[in-house]
């Protein structure tokens, strides 16, 4: 029987992160732990312990690490034992990294790679400052980069507007990837030490990335056999 995949996925905003989740969650069997999301879920189903982390964000904090592992427990505890999972977002701290071992050794979900998508603070700069969303009435909104003149022809075109996102400023990107880089490179070398650790170039397109994702993924997976 092939063993279900446990991965973390983790890079800088603008990396692309959001989307490589989404196509190795189409190239294998596995459900994502996106922590940012799933907090909002279960917000939304008005648990008990929904109930906490409303109280926690609403006074403006982050939900502590204590909080955090008792909710993937409970996450962890809801996807079937013949499904990998794919974590995102988490952990984003040694000490969160050392929590999720600890978690993930106690449900039997070893972890198998960290993935880490490394990407220039230049590119993430553009990316992130030329990105755009595209609010046209009745419509879905939609993320468009700036340099994508069809894209921004398209939606004018509908009569749409380009709202930047206040977190995309350009001060508020400095900021941003400040703290990753303060966060990751810690967490870098805690799983690099731990001989687990795939790096992978995101400066590309989405299908360019995701293809050396999977390459890089496999040749690790063969050398662990």
């Amino acid at each position: 029987m092939i063993q279900p995949l446990n991965l973390v996925l983790f890079g800088p905003p603008g990396a692309g992160k959001s989307t490589q989740a989404q196509l190795l969650m189409q190239d294998h069997t596995i459900d994502s732990i996106s922590t940012g999301q799933r907090l909002r879920d279960t917000i939304a189903a008005g648990t008990q312990l929904g109930r906490e982390v409303e109280d926690v964000m609403a006074q403006g904090k982050l939900v502590d690490d204590t909080l955090m592992t008792r909710l993937l427990r409970e996450w962890l505890g809801a996807i079937p034992a013949d499904r990998g999972v794919l974590l995102d977002g988490y952990p984003r701290t040694v000490a969160q990294a050392e929590a999720l071992d600890g978690l993930l050794s106690a449900v039997n979900r070893p972890l198998n790679a960290a993935i880490a998508l490394m990407l220039s603070d230049k590119e993430a700069v553009h990316r992130l400052s030329g990105r755009r969303i595209c609010r046209i009435p009745g419509q879905p909104d939609a993320i468009i980069h700036i340099d994508d003149q069809a894209a921004v022809d398209a939606c004018l075109a509908q009569g749409g507007t380009l709202v930047e996102r206040p977190d995309d400023a350009p001060d508020s990107i400095v900021r941003r990837l400040a703290e990753y880089n303060a966060k990751t490179e810690p967490l870098l070398r805690w799983y690099g030490r731990r001989d687990c650790l795939i790096l992978i170039d995101a400066d590309g397109t989405p299908a360019t990335v995701s293809a050396t994702l999977s390459a890089a993924l496999d040749t690790f997976l063969r050398k662990e056999m």
